[in-house]
């Protein structure tokens, strides 16, 4: 079974990458959730904002955390470079 599931996913040109099939598979997903979920234009746009608004607020707070977690090392270690 696994065997046939490899085949199937990897592609006959290159086997390091997916296969086209895999690809359109992917690909087919949204619209056919928005055919049978009946979501109109509008639903889209507030779901890829709010998805939009998710990913800017996670990323800015953890480029916070990184950007102190930095400087209270630099300060805690009392070096500011690695030649130090």
């Amino acid at each position: 079974m696994f065997s046939l599931l490899y085949k199937l996913t990897r592609s006959s040109s290159n086997p390091q990458e997916l296969s086209a099939t895999v690809h359109g598979l992917l690909v087919a997903i949204i619209p056919l959730l928005i055919i049978f979920t009946g979501l109109s234009t509008e639903d889209i746009n507030v779901f890829i904002d709010t998805v939009t608004d998710l990913v800017l607020v996670f990323s800015s707070g953890y480029a916070l955390s990184v950007t102190l977690y930095g400087l209270a090392r630099k300060v805690y270690n009392g070096k500011w470079s690695a030649s130090e």
